[in-house]
Order: structure tokens, then sequence, then C-alpha cells
């Protein structure tokens, strides 16, 4: 019974991973329509400007999102940054914080780095959203010991193991938006 539980839980985050990834690169498609290119929007400061990252998701992703709540308010977040959390529909929800995306495939669930919290970075002179580490191959990452841009298992035990686990949806994409066996759960 317990591989069940497991094999689920992994099943419910590639498939949440692969489905925020698909619609918010959707919704920045359809804003570049409307507002022009992201090389010409007004991006917070840094991720510490939430007030500027309420101004960005209000200008250029709520009339393209569909979701559950969405406050204007600072929220902390896992990495040292400080931000707006928008919930979506499916139960999941992300933080936004300048040109940064944390996913939580389940809103509120905050302990494993590699289970419950994900590293996503929008890319101005592309258009798009890409998991951290997407300039690097899969297995580069599984076995990469630098500092920010590898895949480990490891719980939340304060701001550096947080950091040292960024690539994870990166690994999952490359995979297949499935996660293998290799994949440290």
């Amino acid at each position: 019974m317990p591989a069940l539980i497991v094999n689920h839980q992994k099943k419910v985050v590639a498939v949440r991973l692969e489905k925020f990834y698909s619609v918010f690169n959707q919704a920045l498609f359809m804003s570049v329509v409307d507002n022009g290119d992201m090389s010409t929007w007004t991006f917070p400061d840094d991720y510490y400007d939430w007030e500027g990252s309420c101004t960005f998701f209000n200008t250029y992703l709520k009339k393209y999102m569909q979701y559950l709540d969405f406050k204007c308010e600072r929220k902390n977040t896992t990495w040292p940054t400080y931000g707006v959390e928008i919930t979506l529909s499916d139960g999941s929800a992300f933080n936004l914080a300048g040109t940064w995306i944390t996913f939580y495939p389940v809103s509120g669930r905050r302990r494993y780095v590699n289970r419950d919290i994900f590293l996503f970075i929008m890319l101005k002179d592309s258009n798009k959203l890409y998991p951290y580490g997407y300039d690097m191959k899969r297995d580069e990452i599984l076995q990469n010991t630098a500092f920010d841009k590898n895949c480990q298992k490891a719980n939340i035990v304060g701001e550096y193991k947080a950091q040292i686990t960024r690539a994870c949806a990166s690994v999952i994409m490359q995979g297949g938006w499935e996660i293998r066996e290799d994949y440290p759960w």
C-alpha cells in the first residue's frame, strides 16, 4: 500500500508540474500578443519587491489565468524571496517574486524541495517560463554538486537546503514529465 501512495503522489506532482508549465506559458503568450514583447514589460525591481510582483501579476497575467485566490500581500517563500501567491483551481499554487516563480503542486505543503517546491524563471528575451536548470542536461543536474543547479533529496531545514536543490522541475521535464526511478524522491 505505501508504494501505491508514493506512486500516486509522484503522478500528481508530475501532472501538476506539466499543467502549470503549459498554462503559465499560454498566459505569457496571450499577454505578449496584447502587451508586446516581454522585454518591454515592467518587471518588479527584484525578487524582494512584492508590490512590484503584485502590479506585474495584475498587469500581465491576471486576465489570462484561471485562479481561485490572489491576494496582493507579501508572502515569504522557501527561497530567500518575497512575492505574491496565487492559488490555482487544481489545488496547486505559485509564488511570483520578480522573474522567479516558485510552484507548489499542493498549495500549503512545503516540506520537501524536490516534491513540494519547484523553481521556474521567466526569461524576458524568450517570452517564456523555464524550469530552473533548463540549460543543463538531466544527468548533469542529478550528479551536480554545484551550489544551486542540482536536484537532491532534502527536507527543508532552512534557507541553505532550499537553495541547493533548485533544478528538480527541470529533471522532471527532461524525463518526459515523469518522475523516473533515479529521481531523488
